[in-house]
């Protein structure tokens, strides 16, 4: 089993980015939890939401270890719920570090936050504060030694772009 996280800042296209993959390798998405939490909770939340996010994060990603012969993409993942621990609260529970470290992806797209900001109930960060975000993202993926590509293009050829970087981790594993 493959597995593919597009993740990034608040309104850079992931989670359309991340269906529209799925859809074209006939693989599996993995919607982005933390958008769903904050829905079903409400927009305030605490330390403790965050832990939870971070936890389902982690059983999900442990049981979707589990499948085979398929090909997964996750709209974010668990690096971008670690960044949003220290960016609000200056702590981050060390399961966190550890399944990060331990359960790395085969591939992740860390798309620009080059793409107009659209206003959404659950976003936060718009302005800088996107490429502060984006620069951190990429910190950590660098940190962990993570297989990850800069996608910055904008329109179908974001898309182009995500599918053919795809492409290639899918040689690379059929070779």
């Amino acid at each position: 089993m493959l597995r593919v996280v597009v993740t990034g800042a608040e309104s850079v296209g992931k989670s359309t980015i991340s269906e529209m993959l799925a859809k074209y390798f006939q693989g599996t998405n993995i919607p982005e939890y933390a958008r769903t939490y904050v829905e079903e909770h409400g927009y305030t939340y605490q330390y403790d939401d965050v832990v939870a996010i971070a936890k389902y994060q982690v059983e999900e990603d442990l049981e979707i270890e589990q499948l085979s012969d398929s090909i997964v993409f996750y709209d974010s993942w668990l690096i971008i719920t670690k960044v949003w621990l220290f960016e609000m609260y200056k702590q981050m529970p060390d399961f966190v570090d550890a399944h990060i470290a331990d359960h790395k992806a085969d591939l992740y797209l860390l798309l620009t936050p080059d793409l107009p900001w659209v206003e959404d109930p659950v976003r936060e960060n718009g302005g800088e504060m996107r490429w502060k975000l984006h620069q951190k993202y990429k910190e950590e993926l660098e940190h962990y030694q993570c297989n990850y590509v800069e996608v910055s293009e904008v329109g179908e050829d974001r898309f182009l772009r995500a599918k053919s970087e795809v492409e290639k981790l899918l040689r690379i594993n059929t070779d």
